[in-house]
C-alpha cells in the first residue's frame, strides 16, 4: 500500500514539474501558443518546431513582411526564391506526417499571405511550372484522352479555386524540389501553400455544393498524391508508420462517395473525367477472395495469434496486395497501375490503419510489401526513392520472428535480407 501511494506521488511531482516549464509565452510561434508550451521564440523557426520537423509561423510575421515588401515593391530581386524576397514563414524539414493532423498538414489558421509584386511573380512561376511538368503526368508515353482529360483541366479549375491553385503551386514546389533538394526556400513554399490548401480545402467540404464540388475534389486527388510525395527523404529513426498520409488517403475517398452521390444528375460535371478514367476501381475485383493468394502467407495466424475480429481488415489489406499484382502480372501500363498504386489509402480498411498506427508486425509487414510494389513505378516522380527509405525503417522496427517475412520487400528495392 505504500508503495502505491510512494509511486502516485512521484506521479504527481512529475506532473507538476513539467507543469512549471510551459509557461505562457506572449511572443511564441502560432503552434507552442495553440500547445500551450512554451517557445524559446528563435526566430525564424523555434526549438519545438525545430525538433518536431513543422511549420513555425511567428503571428505578427506576415504584418512584418506586408510592411518591408510595400517599402520594396517597386525593387524585383535577382532570385524570387531567395532570402531577401522570403514571402512566408520559414519551415523546418520535411514533415514526417505524423500525429494530428495540424501538426502534420501544419495549420496555418488565418495566415494570409501578403499581397506584393514578388509574390505574383513567385506564384505565375508555379503555375507556369505546374502545367509545363505536370499536367501531363507521364509526358513522352502514348496513352488515350482518358488518361489526361482530367489532369488537363486542373489549371482551369486553379484560376477560380483557392483550393486548386494553392495545391499547383505546392505541388509544382515539391516537384521543383526533386532537383533541389537542399533548397530551404523551395521547401518552405511547398510546406506553406499545402499548408494553405489544407485550410480551404477544409473550408469548401464544410460547404461541399454542386457549385464547388468539381474543385474539391481536384483538390482531393492532387492532395493524395502529395500525400505520397511528401514522404521522400523523411527521417525514419525512429520509424513511425505514415500513418497520416494513409488516413487522408480514407478522406479523399469518402470526399468523393459524397460526390459521386451529389452528382449523379449532372453527367456534365468534370469530376467525371477522373472519375471514369481507368482502372474502374471496383472494390469487389479488388477485395476479391483469389487475390490473397499471392500473399496467404503474411495471413498464417501461427505467426502470431490474431482475433477473428481483425481478420477482415488484414484479409482485405493482403488482398489489395493481390490485386497490385494481378495488375503487374497482366502487364500494365504505367499510368493504370500507378493509380491503383495511389488509390491503396484510399480503400484501406480504417481498422488496418489503426494497426499500422500501432506498429503490429503484421500490418507493418503487409505495408512494406505495399511500398514495394512501388518500385514498378519508377516513372512515377512521386513514388521514387520512397519504397527504399520507408521498407529500411519497417526493418528496423519489425521483432526478429517476422523479419523472414520482409525477404521480397527488400529483394524488390535492392537491400539486404537478413
Amino acid at each position: 500500500m505504500n508503495n502505491a501511494v510512494e509511486g502516485t506521488d512521484k506521479v504527481q511531482a512529475r506532473r507538476r514539474m513539467t507543469k512549471a516549464y510551459h509557461r505562457k509565452s506572449r511572443n511564441g510561434c502560432q503552434r507552442c501558443r495553440t500547445r500551450r508550451v512554451k517557445c524559446d521564440e528563435i526566430h525564424p523557426t523555434c526549438g519545438n518546431c525545430e525538433r518536431h520537423e513543422v511549420a513555425c509561423i511567428y503571428p505578427n510575421a506576415a504584418k512584418k513582411r506586408n510592411d518591408q515588401d510595400t517599402k520594396t515593391d517597386g525593387k524585383q530581386g535577382s532570385d524570387i526564391f531567395g532570402p531577401a524576397n522570403t514571402l512566408i514563414p520559414t519551415l523546418s524539414g520535411e514533415s514526417e506526417l505524423q500525429g494530428t493532423p495540424s501538426s502534420d498538414f501544419n495549420d496555418v489558421g488565418d495566415f494570409q499571405l501578403p499581397e506584393s509584386k514578388s509574390r505574383r511573380l513567385l506564384e505565375l512561376r508555379l503555375f507556369d511550372y505546374y502545367k509545363d511538368h505536370l499536367m501531363d503526368p507521364l509526358p513522352g508515353q502514348a496513352k488515350s484522352r482518358e488518361v489526361t482529360a482530367w489532369s488537363s483541366l486542373i489549371p482551369q479549375l486553379g484560376l477560380e479555386y483557392e483550393n486548386v491553385h494553392y495545391m499547383m503551386f505546392s505541388m509544382a514546389a515539391c516537384h521543383m524540389l526533386r532537383s533541389d533538394p537542399d533548397n530551404r526556400e523551395l521547401l518552405n513554399i511547398q510546406q506553406v501553400y499545402l499548408a494553405l490548401a489544407m485550410r480551404e480545402q477544409q473550408k469548401a467540404v464544410a460547404e461541399l455544393s454542386l457549385e464547388n464540388c468539381d474543385s474539391v475534389c481536384y483538390t482531393a486527388m492532387i492532395l493524395l498524391i502529395a500525400a505520397v510525395a511528401r514522404l521522400w527523404r523523411r527521417p525514419i529513426k525512429p520509424y513511425v508508420p505514415p500513418v497520416e498520409s494513409l488516413r487522408l488517403g480514407n478522406g479523399v475517398g469518402a470526399v468523393l462517395r459524397t460526390a459521386v452521390e451529389m452528382l449523379k444528375g449532372n453527367k456534365d460535371a468534370k469530376m467525371w473525367l477522373f472519375i471514369n478514367a481507368p482502372p474502374a476501381l471496383d472494390p469487389k475485383v479488388i477485395f476479391a477472395k483469389e487475390n490473397q493468394i499471392p500473399f496467404q502467407s503474411l495471413l498464417d495466424p501461427d505467426i502470431q495469434p490474431w482475433n477473428p475480429d481483425t481478420h477482415e481488415a488484414y484479409e482485405n489489406s493482403v488482398a489489395y496486395l493481390g490485386y497490385l499484382h494481378k495488375s503487374v502480372q497482366d502487364n500494365d501500363p504505367v499510368w493504370i497501375f500507378g493509380r491503383k498504386l495511389i488509390s491503396f489509402s484510399i480503400f484501406a480498411p480504417r481498422e488496418f490503419l489503426d494497426f499500422v498506427e500501432d506498429q503490429r508486425p503484421r500490418a507493418l509487414v503487409i505495408l512494406a510489401h505495399y511500398f514495394a510494389f512501388m518500385c514498378r513505378a519508377k516513372e512515377l516522380w512521386w513514388a521514387l526513392d520512397i519504397p527504399e527509405n520507408e521498407i529500411k525503417g519497417i526493418q528496423g522496427v519489425l521483432p526478429p520472428e517476422w523479419q523472414e517475412h520482409l525477404r521480397w520487400p527488400l529483394i524488390m528495392t535492392g537491400q539486404t535480407v537478413i
